[in-house]
């Protein structure tokens, strides 16, 4: 059975991808313009494309949640888990949404995901510590997810989707010495949901409570 959310947030794609690309391209490609009308080039810097995604996309949650009968909270510091809160007011049930972005290093791989630390809340799932609401809280995980092409100093070719996030994660973690859980990185696995490394989210679960 599809989550109402996961299939309400897939049917408003256009909404959230128009926010993000015209032609083909990033809307912010050609730079930014500041109040003296003087344009700067944005630098091809994953942390900075990253935060400047969730910036332009910030709107579009809120129209969406307006439409769909959500309640909204965004994080309120650095680094806590989710970038995004979505009450649902008919039935009180939270969901968690992380915002994700790679770049595409081929036409079939992207660089990688992280997915959020497998220690901390992930595994004491009735703390606060570093997470709006405790992890248990929340009725399902989900990642919307933002891949792109980085060539030239230009941002294009941009996909997106949202899915749960078992159903994009791997088995091994996802940045060098951290303790994140990394994704999968073939592009059609993730757009498709096909080739799944994990069967359910118990599973997943259970195989990242458990690792090191």
């Amino acid at each position: 059975m599809i989550n109402s959310l996961k299939k309400q947030v897939n049917n408003n794609l256009n909404n959230f991808y128009n926010a993000l690309s015209y032609k083909g391209k990033w809307t912010l490609s050609d730079g930014v313009v500041d109040c003296y009308g003087n344009k700067f080039p944005i630098p091809i810097d994953t942390k900075v494309i990253s935060k400047l995604f969730e910036s332009q996309l910030e709107s579009v949650w809120k129209k969406f949640c307006k439409e769909n009968n959500y309640t909204i909270e965004f994080a309120t510091k650095q680094n806590q888990y989710p970038d995004l809160t979505l009450k649902c007011n008919k039935t009180n049930n939270i969901y968690a949404v992380d915002e994700k972005s790679s770049y595409k290093k081929t036409n079939k791989l992207i660089n990688g995901m992280t997915l959020g630390t497998y220690k901390g809340y992930f595994r004491d799932t009735m703390s606060c510590k570093n997470t709006l609401y405790p992890y248990d809280s929340y009725k399902e995980h989900f990642v919307f997810g933002i891949l792109y092409n980085r060539e030239e100093n230009t941002i294009s070719d941009i996909e997106i989707f949202f899915t749960e996030k078992w159903r994009v994660a791997s088995k091994t973690p996802g940045s060098g010495n951290t303790t994140n859980i990394g994704s999968i990185k073939k592009i059609k696995s993730i757009i498709e949901e096909k080739d799944n490394l994990f069967k359910s989210k118990n599973e997943f679960e259970n195989y990242w409570r458990n690792y090191e």
